[in-house]
Formats: structure tokens, sequence, C-alpha cells
């Protein structure tokens, strides 16, 4: 008799918002965009993204904020709520931080990386092209590979996960994910932020980090 564990596993919660986003999807296609190849510099431009590194990303960093969008910011924050205290089993309250939108453009993709400074990070969708899921990759790499016959949640080292619109999704902010080349003409557009608490850990357990403290 045997018994296989899955220690240690790490979450990831998709959710789905089941209002109209027609205004939402409107307002977030008009703002502006600057281009983004990764560098944090936003200065390189492309008349085609064919073979290229990078996507489009709004010039508003705190998008969340805007009242256009405040029936979703209202549903994320529910669904930050519920992963801290339903998952988590945590009274410690995430709320976003920062907050762009993302355009995908034919021919374009998001390179791999990761959000610091940030503990749970999530995307939500307005539009989406199947050719262009988002990736998530094991941060530890295992040192050997096996010639493995069947992919499962254990073997595995990357997960392509096949969003919707109206969905989100949360996942650790050290999770280096991407996206892949969008291969059609249709735009994938979506809404990316990050994440901190209020305050995190215990006097008990002399863990107690609060914003406030630090003023």
């Amino acid at each position: 008799m045997s018994e296989v564990l899955q220690i240690f596993p790490t979450t990831v919660h998709i959710s789905k918002y089941e209002n109209d986003i027609t205004e939402e999807l409107k307002f977030v296609k008009n703002i502006e965009y600057k281009f983004n190849d990764g560098t944090g510099t936003g200065s390189r431009r492309f008349r085609s993204f064919k073979g290229s590194n990078g996507n489009y990303i709004s010039t508003n960093a705190y998008i969340l904020k805007e009242k256009e969008l405040k029936n979703i910011s209202t549903f994320i924050q529910k669904q930050l709520d519920i992963y801290t205290k339903e998952i988590m089993f945590s009274d410690d309250k995430l709320i976003p931080t920062i907050s762009w939108c993302n355009k995908n453009p034919q021919g374009s993709r998001h390179h791999e990386h990761r959000h610091p400074n940030s503990i749970i990070s999530g995307v939500f969708y307005f539009a989406i092209d199947k050719s262009a899921p988002i990736q998530l990759s094991k941060s530890n790499m295992p040192e050997f590979e096996f010639n493995v016959k069947k992919w499962n949640s254990l073997n595995s080292s990357v997960f392509i996960l096949n969003m919707n619109v109206g969905e989100l999704v949360l996942f650790p902010s050290s999770i280096k994910h991407s996206v892949a080349v969008n291969e059609n003409s249709e735009e994938r557009i979506s809404l990316s932020f990050n994440t901190f608490s209020t305050s995190l850990g215990s006097v008990e357990s002399l863990t107690y980090l609060n914003s406030g403290d630090l003023k």
C-alpha cells in the first residue's frame, strides 16, 4: 500500500464576472496605451509585431481607480477577500496596488516575467483569443528531466490556462508567466494588477507588520 501527497501546492484561483462588460470594454479600448518591450521604458516602436517581443500597456497605472471600472474593481476585491479568507484562512486583507490594461494585437506576445513587490497578482479578461493563452511556469525548475508519457499536476513545469471573456485569474506574484503570440486579427485585451496587504502576520508569532507603523 502506498500514498501520494501533494504538498505545498500553488493556488491559482479562477472566477467569473457574471455581468455584462460591454461598456467597460469600450472604455478600456479607448484609453491611452504605450508600447511595452519588457524593459520598462516603452521606447521601442514596431510597425509590425511579427517576430518581436512586446505588447501595449495603458499609460494609466492605476486603472482600477477609474469610475468606469468601479463594478469590476468591486468584483476583484470580493475575489481577493475569498482568496485570503476561504483559501488561505487568513484575516489579512489584500488590496490592489498598481493596475493597468494590456493590448495584444495580432503578432504580439508578452515575454515571461513575474511581478515583484506584490503578494498575489491577477488578470481580468475583456477580450481573449484562444491562440494566446496565459502560460504559468514553475519557479523552481527540476535539475533532471524524466521522459514523461503523460503530463499532470505533479510532473508539469508549465501550465497553459485557456481563459474566457469575463474571467479573473489570481496567482502568487512570484510565479513566472507569459503570453504566446496572438495569431488572429482580434486584439487580446486584459487588465492586470498587483496586490499587497494592509497588515501581515501576528503579534503572537512576532511577525506582525502594519504599514501604518512605518510612518
